[in-house]
């Protein structure tokens, strides 16, 4: 690797040997440049490909969220790994990752050949159409719209989700949507949630694929989101880079700056989360305090 920075808490980071690693990085601790350091090192852990110099084999994948910090991530992987380093580094956001995986398996989730991403008020339009009173009930509520599909599932359910008969109609609405190829942002993970959930020979495939999982932002992760990446976890190795982003703190690997812990200790119900109660919320704050 090239471009790495001389940096005791970096390098006490990466010489840890927990398997499931959550990193806590205030602002100004070089949480991009660990980001990439840690998943370049991480490809010295992977399985040679199957034909050395053809193929690429397994991969680390670093995930974070919007195309800018995608893009961050990009450049930094460019300026300090190896051609060989970079090859086996997919750097990628979750709606970009959820988004393939969809198109890629389409006929399988029953969707159609083309596929558009419309906006949440067409989907609300549509959803008001085919089921208008359970609308009208989530409106009264203040639910939100963009993840209803998740809460197809019981896991991502929580107080926001509408009682069973509103959320039957309300899915089978989406559910024509989906159909006819209209999707939203936030149905991406719900279907390659289905992927996961419905074709376990696919699931294995993205544990061969992506054996190690470098979580960038995680303080940002929607609860399926998490779900995907604890799923990965329990299989292979996953590093959790930046999981709360913290205002105030000082660094020290030791502290409570910058430090580095096993994450099946913590629960991921970070501050600030729309889903988190402050139940939660609060026993969070007690166990990053620990």
């Amino acid at each position: 690797m090239t471009g790495r920075r001389a940096d005791p808490e970096h390098d006490a980071v990466c010489a840890s040997s927990a398997v499931h690693r959550v990193v806590v990085a205030p602002p100004g601790t070089g949480k991009t440049h660990l980001a990439v350091r840690l998943a370049g090192e991480l490809t010295a852990t992977l399985p040679l490909p199957p034909v050395p110099d053809t193929t690429i084999g397994a991969r680390v994948l670093l995930l974070t969220f919007s195309n800018q910090a995608r893009s961050q991530l990009d450049r930094e992987a460019a300026r300090q790994l190896d051609p060989l380093a970079r090859r086996r580094v997919l750097v990628s956001n979750y709606h970009s990752l959820f988004w393939g995986a969809v198109r890629a398996h389409r006929r399988a989730l029953g969707l159609p050949p083309r596929l558009q991403i419309v906006s949440t008020r067409r989907r609300a339009a549509a959803l008001a159409v085919a089921a208008p009173a359970a609308m009208e009930a989530l409106k009264r509520r203040k639910v939100p719209l963009d993840g209803l599909a998740e809460h197809r599932y019981p896991a991502f359910q929580d107080g926001r989700t509408p009682p069973p008969e509103e959320l039957d109609v309300l899915l089978k609405g989406i559910a024509v949507e989906h159909r006819a190829g209209r999707l939203v942002f936030d149905d991406l993970g719900a279907l390659f949630w289905q992927l996961l959930e419905e074709f376990p020979a696919l699931a294995e495939g993205y544990l061969a694929r992506f054996p190690v999982v470098v979580a960038d932002e995680h303080q940002d992760a929607s609860a399926l989101q998490d779900a995907v990446i604890r799923r990965l976890a329990a299989q292979t190795k996953v590093i959790r880079a930046d999981p709360m982003q913290l205002i105030h703190g000082f660094r020290g690997v030791s502290g409570d700056g910058l430090w580095c812990r096993s994450v099946d200790d913590l629960t991921c119900r970070w501050p600030g989360r729309d889903h988190d109660t402050a139940a939660g919320t609060a026993d969070s704050a007690r166990s990053l305090s620990r």
